[in-house]
């Protein structure tokens, strides 16, 4: 996760320091739109890893169905 934030500010640091176009304002990058950005990444990062075990769980749920479903139907 540190490593993230580095690389993170490190791109920043290059945006800022080569005076980069934020294609969506017109104007160059700022530094707290660099922060905004990298926390809703983070977030986001989060929130995946979060769900990343329910979503193996729910891979088995389906197979299972499917075998009492099969049975069922027998």
């Amino acid at each position: 996760m540190f490593g993230f934030f580095l690389y993170t500010f490190w791109v920043a640091f290059i945006f800022v320091q080569n005076k980069k176009i934020n294609p969506k304002t017109g104007n160059e990058y700022k530094i707290d739109e660099i922060i905004a950005i990298n926390q809703g990444i983070l977030m986001g990062m989060m929130q995946f890893m979060v769900i990343l075990p329910n979503l193996q769980t729910l891979s088995k749920a389906g197979v299972v169905g499917k075998k009492v479903f099969d049975i069922i139907e027998r």
